[in-house]
């Protein structure tokens, strides 16, 4: 029979800047007024790279704007810590229909990543939290992209569990946007691998429940990817060198490209000590 880490292999664990990392660590998370923001949270923000843009963009987080993108428009960066908020946020990014777009136009990437300023004075992106793409050519109607992720602090737990658990998501895009959510919380939506991170704060002692909920991305045509794209829940623990999964896969979730993508959701229980 084979193991996870025959499956999935092992990691070697080192500090990562993802910012759910961070923000599901016990006592991380948007403090009240007058407390300053974790450190993770100072380093998040929205990016706005390549084109000349083919059509408008617009960014929401919370129901608040946070970016304008015009047609033509190329990179930008901009703060979004004032509307970043406890517990499940909301990222809503709309693109605006252009049934004629300019000649010389690229594809642009909107990113809510951390980043850190190297010694050059450039800033570089670490981890994206959620990222995507408006295509060289658009397409001819409106569409809008929905990422949900859990900012911190982590929900209350009675119950100190045996086991740590986390989430493993690997591969290629493969047109949608898939949200995890735990015994009901959304904790990340995700387009793509790699990502590695924490949930145990999530799971309480004996039953839980997993859903993933997939939902067809705005370019899924544009696409040109090809591979399986997967995620996995499972407990895990250090060893001496390396990370390694234990015991059996409690959520497994796999796709690949499909011709006619719609809506579905998958929910799958089980256990925890």
């Amino acid at each position: 029979m084979r193991t996870l880490g025959d499956r999935y292999g092992t990691k070697r664990w080192s500090p990562v800047a993802f910012v759910l990392t961070c923000a599901l660590a016990p006592g991380w998370g948007i403090a009240e007024e007058p407390e300053p923001a974790p450190d993770w949270a100072k380093n998040l923000g929205l990016f706005i790279f390549g084109g000349p843009a083919s059509a408008g963009v617009n960014v929401r987080l919370n129901g608040r704007n946070v970016a304008n993108v015009a047609d033509g428009s190329g990179s930008s960066t901009h703060g979004i810590l004032d509307a970043l908020e406890s517990g499940v946020n909301e990222l809503v990014v709309e693109f605006l229909a252009n049934d004629t777009p300019a000649a010389g136009r690229d594809r642009l990437t909107v990113s809510l990543a951390t980043s850190r300023l190297k010694e050059d004075g450039k800033r570089t992106l670490d981890e994206s939290i959620a990222e995507t793409s408006l295509p060289a050519i658009p397409a001819a109607s409106a569409c809008t992209e929905t990422f949900r992720f859990w900012a911190g602090p982590p929900p209350e737990t009675t119950e100190e569990l045996q086991k740590r658990y986390f989430v493993r998501v690997h591969g290629p895009p493969v047109g949608y946007l898939v949200t995890i959510l735990i015994n009901g919380s959304p904790v990340y939506t995700t387009t793509r691998g790699e990502r590695f991170f924490e949930v145990t704060s999530f799971i309480v002692k004996g039953k839980n429940w997993v859903e993933f909920e997939a939902v067809p991305g705005c370019f899924g045509d544009g696409i040109t990817a090809e591979g399986r794209f997967s995620i996995l829940l499972a407990a895990g623990r250090m060893g001496e060198d390396e990370f390694e999964w234990e015991g059996q896969a409690l959520g497994e979730f796999d796709l690949v490209r499909q011709k006619n993508p719609r809506s579905f959701t998958r929910r799958q229980n089980f256990r925890a000590r």
